[in-house]
Formats: structure tokens, sequence, C-alpha cells
């Protein structure tokens, strides 16, 4: 399948390695599978994990202190007491604390994520604190009462990093995975947390209870030692007239804990009041007396993950909107439906949307074509989890922006119309065809028309066959005046995808953060544009998450469900990057239609061209660049406007990459030249012999690091025109001279589609940093490949914190069609994340154990 869910099913064929073994299982043929699980760099798994199988050192003591490098991230586990379950590691001895020894630079990052944690219950409580290696003195600690915890590394030293299991105040029990990430001194990457820590501004020994929790409106000041200060019925301000005594180091009898000054000890002691307080009289009723200062803020809390914007020029874009008359314009969706009630789609949303399965065994809502587009799952996942895929893809597209929430979308000032044509097991061709009639405004099988047609079709969807009944459907939304666009599939093939390679729709693979076509995006003849699709195997904006696209996603916890956010990758990611600057444009110049946006892409004024000069079947014309695109049409009425394109605004070396370029393009007639350059940084060199006597042209860039610490270094380089205008290129780049060892054990699963069942499992340790599996014999049929840890050993894979992933993207999976030698596959696993509750973080059954 392309995208989870499919129009058609993709059977995906790798390396013939021979005509099969001899032997036979239930009479038939099998044959060898095999391939690799790459993990992001310098991930390492807690030496002491609670899975029995997987390697074993003890980290509880300094001088058992597990090593790290300094930019890494770190998937691990604790219990605070025994677990008492037979074959556990920690059946009759509890892990309540790790220690982690390193090298860190001031301006870094840890910050924690601990799994399973849910607002109002106490399973799991981790705290964060940081030491001096020289004298074991600790220098600063996060211990809040939320899912997250952060530490700002001050000064560049030698370092413990403790991890531990709080038990305070009636919380008996802590047990769980978490993440824990050593994140570079990147002055670009900002990381969202809501965590108490000794590192902010607040008042000592006061505290703030919030008095809806039943506990704090009867709770006694005088059992807790506190006076009340002043207050109303809803909240009201206490002081601490006995405050307690700073325990010597939350890290118990493992470090001396020693601290540095009065005033940390009496900061840390405000907390430990206040989470104590917490848990005896409700998890969300208490929290510091902040310190609050002037400042501009961040209007989108999550934007800074979004690097794939940056990619795109799409800030340059919206700036250069600023200003002009915006059209309305309606993007249709066609895909899963959406959560509808996510906060940053649900302003979105056009209220026109029409769910098209007409069969109730796909569309799991008990009814035919209905007026409720809303996604009810489409169970593609194992144990009946779902994709929530169109959620994503309309994030991207048009997310709600300067909501103070969130994350943005390519296009906010466009509307969404969910138009739901794929459930339970994919989609048909009627039910699409008839939801691209319904956006055009056509006649259609729901016997209703749009309030407003649409203006751009995204279909993150499709397979591998010709259908004319399909692309009729899409001939005629097309003639009507409507720009499709469609991905181009993730089978890393060139065969080709429909409807992707449909005439006039456009065709859209997905690179990855370095610019690159990613290894599973299809390619050939019918892609005509590239775009961001993403690639969790590496971290080049320096931020301690795989480079993945993020977007509005929906968090799974049983039978409920709720907002999120997630990393996902894919062809599908890719497509409404396009989808969303063709609204950008379409808001510019109502009358752009399909011909005139290849006509202007042809001609190089929507893409910075990619691998071979003009169209090649990787990237078609290049990566979508917004500001060009924007311009484009700002030029539709301003004919004899001129103005400077850079080709990127961002610029991201990896520690395996010192060179990179940037080009610098007049478009139009009146000449502007380049009459300044300005950059600082000691470690970058520019060249600019590529350029001509105007300085335009391609400038290349090339890093010394020599003499540097490991981290994360930036830097931007200003160009100025003699318009007067400003391009600014942010330069970022990693330093890592020291790699992480191998570390930890994880499991291969191939597992029967239809049944969930595990048929063939193996047991893999690292080796350079790579996973590789090799089944011998496996018997003709088809699989879904798996690879996850399981460090809390209770036997369900990809829990949160667990390193996760699948064939070929874990948001896509793919059957691998087993009836021939098979090798070469490859995969990226990663920690499943806060917000990356996907339908593999629940209960996959790890049978084989």
């Amino acid at each position: 399948m392309k995208t989870g869910i499919a129009v058609v099913v993709s059977l995906i064929l790798f390396g013939c390695g021979g005509g099969g073994d001899s032997s036979v299982v239930d009479n038939r043929p099998v044959y060898s599978v095999s391939g690799s699980a790459i993990v992001l760099t310098n991930t390492v798994i807690d030496s002491d994990v609670n899975d029995v199988n997987g390697p074993y050192a003890s980290n509880n003591q300094v001088t058992s202190a597990q090593e790290l490098p300094p930019i890494a991230v770190v998937s691990g586990y604790l219990t605070s007491h025994a677990t008492q379950v037979s074959g556990d590691r920690f059946a009759t001895a509890s892990d309540y604390i790790d220690i982690y020894k390193v090298d860190l630079q001031a301006g870094q990052r840890l910050f924690l994520e601990i799994a399973d944690w849910e607002s109002g219950k106490t399973n799991s409580d981790f705290d964060l604190s940081l030491y001096k290696v020289s004298d074991e003195s600790e220098v600063a600690s996060s211990i809040g009462i939320n899912k997250t915890e952060l530490i700002d590394v001050e000064t560049t030293d030698s370092y413990y990093i403790v991890v531990d299991a709080y038990t305070g105040g009636g919380q008996t029990l802590s047990r769980g995975n978490y993440t824990l990430r050593l994140i570079g001194q990147n002055q670009l990457i900002t990381t969202h947390s809501q965590h108490f820590s000794t590192q902010q501004d607040f008042v000592i020994d006061e505290m703030v209870v919030n008095h809806s929790a039943a506990q704090a409106r009867t709770m006694d000041a005088n059992q807790y030692g506190l006076s009340r200060v002043s207050g109303s019925a809803k909240m009201s301000l206490y002081r601490n007239e006995q405050p307690l005594a700073a325990v010597a180091g939350s890290a118990r009898s493992a470090l001396k804990g020693g601290v540095q000054s009065n005033e940390y000890a009496a900061k840390k002691r405000t907390l430990q009041t206040i989470k104590l307080l917490a848990y005896q009289m409700g998890i969300d009723s208490v929290s510091p007396n902040f310190l609050y200062q002037a400042t501009a803020l961040s209007n989108d809390a999550l934007v800074e993950r979004q690097w794939h914007y940056q990619q795109i020029n799409l800030e340059a874009g919206w700036q250069a909107m600023q200003g002009q008359t915006l059209n309305d314009v309606v993007v249709a969706v066609l895909d899963t439906g959406m959560f509808q009630s996510h906060p940053d789609l649900n302003a979105q949303l056009t209220g026109d949307g029409i769910d098209f399965i007409s069969y109730d065994s796909i569309s799991l809502d008990g009814d035919g074509i209905d007026t409720n587009p809303e996604d009810p799952g489409d169970q593609s996942g194992p144990n009946g989890t779902s994709s929530w895929h169109g959620t994503h893809v309309a994030g991207t597209i048009a997310a709600q922006t300067n909501n103070n929430l969130g994350v943005a979308g390519v296009a906010p000032n466009a509307k969404i119309m969910n138009l739901r044509v794929l459930g339970y097991g994919g989609g048909t061709t009627y039910d699409i065809s008839q939801a691209i009639l319904y956006a055009a405004g056509l006649e259609n099988a729901s016997g209703l028309l749009p309030d407003k047609t649409a203006s751009i079709i995204n279909m993150s969807l499709g397979g591998s066959g010709y259908d004319s009944t399909f692309n009729q459907a899409v001939q005629d939304a097309v003639a009507q005046g409507l720009i499709v666009v469609a991905a181009a599939g993730n089978e890393s093939t060139s065969s080709a995808s429909y409807p992707a390679a449909f005439d006039n729709v456009i065709g859209v693979s997905a690179v990855d953060a370095q610019k690159q076509i990613t290894s599973y995006s299809n390619y050939g003849s019918y892609i005509d544009i590239a775009a961001p699709g993403g690639n969790s195997s590496v971290d080049l904006d320096g931020d301690g998450y795989g480079d993945g696209v993020y977007s509005t996603y929906v968090n799974e916890n049983g039978s409920s469900v709720s907002a999120s956010y997630q990393y996902l990758n894919g062809t599908s990611m890719a497509a409404p990057h396009v989808a969303g600057v063709l609204a950008l444009m379409k808001q510019l110049n109502p009358d752009l239609d399909s011909s005139e946006f290849f006509r202007l892409l042809t001609n190089g004024f929507l893409s910075d061209d990619l691998g071979a000069a003009g169209k090649d079947s990787l990237y078609g014309y290049g990566l979508i660049n917004a500001e060009k695109a924007v311009q484009s049409q700002i030029g539709v009425n301003d004919p004899d406007r001129s103005y400077l394109s850079l080709s990127a605004s961002q610029i991201s070396l990896s520690a395996l990459e010192s060179e990179a370029s940037f080009s610098m393009q007049l478009v139009g007639a009146a000449p502007i030249s380049i009459v300044d350059i300005a950059q600082e940084a000691d470690w970058l060199e520019l060249d600019a012999s590529a350029t001509d006597g105007n300085g335009l042209g391609t400038y290349s860039v090339v890093v010394d690091r020599a003499g540097l610490s490991d981290g994360n270094y930036s830097t931007s380089i200003t160009l100025t025109g003699s318009d007067g205008s400003e391009h600014k290129v942010a330069i970022s780049m990693t330093v890592v001279t020291e790699e992480a060892g191998d570390s930890g054990l994880v499991y291969a699963l191939l597992i029967d589609p239809n049944t969930g069942n595990t048929i063939y499992s193996q047991q893999l340790l690292m080796n350079d940093g790579v996973f590789q599996f090799a089944f011998a014999e496996v018997a003709e049929a088809d699989y879904r490949l798996y690879v996850s840890s399981d460090n809390d050993n209770d036997f369900v894979v990809c829990d949160e914190g667990e390193l996760c992933g699948a064939y070929p993207v874990r948001n896509d999976i793919n059957l691998i069609q087993v009836n021939q030698n098979i090798s070469g596959l490859s995969l990226d696993i990663e920690p499943i994340t806060t917000e990356d509750l996907s339908s593999l973080s629940q209960s996959l059954l790890l049978k084989v154990k």
C-alpha cells in the first residue's frame, strides 16, 4: 500500500537472491528475508532495562554510570519498586535510578519525556537532575508534576545526568519507559515543556493553589504548614511557614548531592513541597508562584519543530503576501476524514464535508454516504488502532496559525473541505471519484453540492493500477479549474502510482532535511515536483528528534481519543506542502489553473532545481519554493516588478557534512544586485566565486570544525540587495567527535497482516549503530515487518519511549510479499515520542518471548 491505506494494494519486491530454499512449511516454499533497521545517530538504550533478553549493566551508581556522547537520544526504563512479575529483570529488586556521565557544553538542553504519563494519574513520575563530576555537587533539577522535565546546561563541564523515580507524597509507585534527549546548543531550537525547575524564576516558599480539585477545596492549610496570603473561591496564594529541609539530591544516596548556594537549596525545597502537596491534593492543584517578565513569545508553541517549512522558504512567502488582497480558497482533502474537534483544525473546516465511503465494512461508522466526515478510525494498525492520516495531512495544509497553540499550516487562511474516502482496508474507485466530483461542484452520489467549490484537491493516497473511471473524475475536476495534487507513493519504485501519474495531476516526491530524495519515495517520469517528506533516521536541526514532518494528530488511549501532534514520514506528508503553497497562490490569483501552474513550474518560477538540470525522475522540476510561488502571483498584477529570490533560508549540516550551497536569483527585468554580505562565525567560510558581477548565482559554504567541542552551532549569512531587501540564510552544523557505542536489543517481527500474530521473530543487537535482521526460512506469504525494543518487558512492543519502526515507514506499512529471496530491506526506528501515540504505540503483542 502507498499511504497506509490505498486505492489499490501494491506489493513490494526487493532483490531476488535465488529460487528459494528447497524445504517447505505447510506445503509452501520458504525464502530468506533480510535487511537493516537504522536508528538515529547516537541513539542509546539504557543499560539496565527490564527486558531480561537484553544486555545488562547497572547504572545506579556513579562508579558504574553509563557514558553518553554529548548529543544523544536515550531510551530508558525505571521502576521504583520490584515489579513482582515473574520473568522481569526487576521482579525482586527495584531500578529507581539511572545515572549517565557526559561532557556537556553551555547552551545544551536535557529534555526528559515520561512515557505513559496521564494528567491526574500517577503511574509514572520521573525527575531529572544534573551534577558536576568533579565534586558531585547538584547544579540543576527539574522536579515537576507533568509529562516532561527540562534542564538548560549553563556551564561547559563534565556532568552526571540523573533520572530517578519519585515516590513521595502518597505516590507509591513509579514505573515505565522514558526518553532522554541531549540536545545540541542550537539557538534556533526551543523545546516546549511543562515542568517545574530550579532554573525558573518563582517566589521561594510560595505556591498557588487551584481550588477546583476536591482535595484543594477542603484543604487544611495548617496541616501542611501553610498560611493563606490572599485568594478567592477559585485560587489562593499560600506561603510555607515551616519549610521542609531540602533533600540532599533527588538521587538519594547515589551521589553526595551537595548544592552550590542557599538560593538553589531554597528553590529546590519549594518545588519539593509543591510536588508533595500536588500528590496529596490533586496533581493539577498546585504550582509555583512564577515571576514573569515582558517578552515576545512564539505564538504557536510547537512551530519550531516544523523544520520543513524553512526548507520550502515559507516564512519569506508569508512576508511577501503582507499587504496583498487575499481571496477565499478551499482545499479539499480526500483522506481518512479528520478528528474535527482538534483545536488546530476545527476553525479551519468548511462545514460542508462529506463521508463518501459507501461500504459499511470500510466506513466503520455504521452507515454509507453521509454528511459526517469525522474519522472514526480506520483500524489500519495492529489490534484495531488507526492511522489518523487525514488529520496529519490537513494540519500541514492549513492548521490554524497564531492561535498560541500547537503548529502552523502552510496556508493558514485557507479552508479545508473534509472529504472522507479511506477507511478500513483503504478506499474504492467509486467513492474517491464521487468525492472529486463533489469538490468540483459536479453531480455526485451524495446528491449534494458544496457551499463553495474547492480550488485544490489533495490526495495523499494511491495505487499501482490505472483506472479510467478515476482518471475521468480527475479530468472533469481539472476542467472546472481545480488543481489536483497527489503523493508519489512510498514503494521506492519507478512504477507509476495513480492518481499522481494521471495527466494534469501534480505528482509529488519526498525529500529529507538534506534535500535528498528519501529512501522510500517513488520516482519516475510522472514526478513533477518535490517537497519535504521526512526522514526520522537523522536529526539535522539538532532538536533531539528525527526529522519527520510534524503536524496535527490524534492520541489513542484505549477507547478514548484526544488531540495531539506527531512526526510522520512519507510522500503523503510531502503532497500537502505543495497543496498549501498552491492555496497561497490561489489566494493571490483566483484564476490560476493547472495549465498555468505547469507553465510556471516548467519555466522555473515555483521551485529550486535539484538533481540533474531541468526536470528529472527524482525531483521533477525541483523543491517547491513558497517565496517564488507567491512572488509569481504578485507579478500577475505587477509585471514590471523585480525581486531577488533566495533558494534556501536554512542550511543544516550533519556531523558528516562540511559543504553546502545556496543560490540567489533575479526574478524580473529591472536589475538588482547584491551590495553587502555579512557573516560572523569563524568556523564558516563563504565562497562566492560562482556568482556574477551582481552577486547572482551560487554561493558555497564550508565549515571548519577544528578545535570545536561537540554540539550544534548556528550562525547566519545576510545578503543585502541594491533595492534595500535583506535575505538571511540560517546556518547550523553539528560537531560529533565522540559517538555512542552499540547498545540495547530490539526484536524484528514478521507478522501475519490478517491475524496480527507474530509468525517469525529475531532478537537483534546493535552493530555499528545498525540492527541487521536475517530470516533464513520464511514460508511464502504476505507479511508486515516491525522492529521494536521492549524495555519494560510487558510483551507489548512499540510502547511510548521504546524504539519502534515498521517497513517502509511507521505510518505507511506496506505488505512484504515473500515469494522469492528478499534482501536489502531498510527501515528507520526511533523512540515513540511524547505526542507520537500512533497506531503502533498500542498493544502489538510480542508473542515470541
